[in-house]
């Protein structure tokens, strides 16, 4: 019987000319000054990685005028990266493919001038990795970007790995499997041109940090998450805040009864009319701190599954819900004393008992919310 998929000696039976860890390209070329000019880094505008060795027999687009450097971490040219006369586009490949093994945090960290990565059929093989931290963050520039053929079952760690990749339009993840990973935080924060997301494949059911993994997303218009398993999850604070596009959010059947902290969670979520959190269990946490501060054009919201009993903060919770006319409570406890209970209607059915002055601003610009 073999060895085990992504074990060490799985890892060590493979090609010594593909066994590398690909060199951050920022490093690449700090440590190569006497081949590249001051700036280099801010010249790149491509990056395609091929499942052979740049050849000047086989491609055409290798020329004298270029600059071939050995990256692997052997020093064995295993793995070769190629720079066009211009600096504009970076060629990196290996016989069978680049072996990113153990890590692939920080790999394109900050390349802000990069708008296009290909990984060509068998170029990139990440079966090894486990995590993929940072792995694009601040690539400002990059448009589009397809991941389909990253195997990725051994990956932990998503966290930040698209943040602030504010151009990017589409992200193709085909069949990425998220079985492993324990952190999703920030994953996909700040993609502001991001319109469209399909994560109905994701396995979520290890997940423990979901804080802020759409954060910013300014341009979703829709996101159904009704396939999350969540119930490792602590941590759901600014998850969408600041999607102000989005208009459908489908969180059915999502499991929060071990979240500790909401704060933020829908926060600027400006476009949002109905939102369905009957599933939602809140009985250990202790912050809903601007849960639902500007959903604006929310107008009816049940919330009466909540548990409130052990949170200490309820700071601008609703404030700037300026369409709010119903709001279901059931039972709101605040530092152990009911405040509230029944509905808030536009019929004026209800009932509020004098909450302290220090939550006075947990309603504030729910004009149309009787109290």
């Amino acid at each position: 019987m073999g060895a085990e998929k992504g074990s060490l000696e799985w890892i060590k039976n493979r090609p010594l000319s593909t066994i590398v860890e690909l060199k951050f390209i920022n490093s690449l070329i700090k440590h190569h000054p006497d081949r590249f000019e001051e700036g280099a880094i801010g010249k790149i505008r491509n990056i395609i990685f091929l499942d052979h060795l740049p050849n000047p027999s086989v491609d055409p687009f290798v020329d004298p005028e270029g600059v071939l450097v050995d990256i692997s971490d052997r020093k064995n040219r295993g793995v070769l990266a190629y720079f066009t006369p211009d600096r504009e586009t970076l060629y990196v490949g290996a016989e069978g493919g680049i072996n990113a093994e153990g890590r692939c945090e920080k790999m394109f960290r900050e390349l802000k001038s990069v708008e296009r990565i290909v990984f060509e059929p068998g170029s990139f093989h990440t079966d090894a990795a486990d995590s993929f931290c940072y792995m694009f963050e601040f690539c400002i520039s990059l448009r589009e970007l397809d991941l389909s053929g990253f195997d990725t079952s051994n990956a932990r760690n998503m966290s930040y790995m698209f943040n602030g990749c504010k151009s990017l339009t589409t992200i193709e993840l085909g069949s990425f499997d998220t079985s492993e990973v324990h952190d999703f935080r920030s994953m996909f924060a700040n993609c502001n041109s991001l319109a469209a997301l399909d994560l109905r494949g994701f396995d979520t059911s290890k997940g423990v940090n979901f804080s802020c993994m759409f954060d910013k997303c300014s341009s979703l218009t829709s996101l159904d998450l009704s396939g999350f398993d969540t119930s490792k999850g602590n941590d759901f604070a600014a998850m969408f805040r600041g999607c102000e596009m989005l208009e459908s959010l489908n969180l059915k059947g999502m499991e929060t009864s071990g979240a500790k902290n909401f704060d933020c969670m829908f926060k600027d979520c400006k476009s949002l009319k109905k939102l369905d959190l009957r599933s939602f269990r809140t009985d250990d946490a202790v912050s809903f701190y601007e849960m639902f501060y500007g959903c604006e054009k929310l107008v009816k919201l049940d919330i009466s599954s909540f548990d409130t009993s052990n949170a200490l903060n309820f700071t601008r919770m609703f404030c700037d819900c300026r369409s709010l006319k119903s709001l279901s409570t059931g039972r709101l406890v605040i530092k152990g004393k009911v405040r509230f209970v029944k509905e808030f209607r536009e019929d004026g059915d209800s009932e509020w008992f004098q909450a302290d002055p220090a939550l006075s601003d947990m309603f504030r610009g729910c004009d149309r919310l009787e109290l």
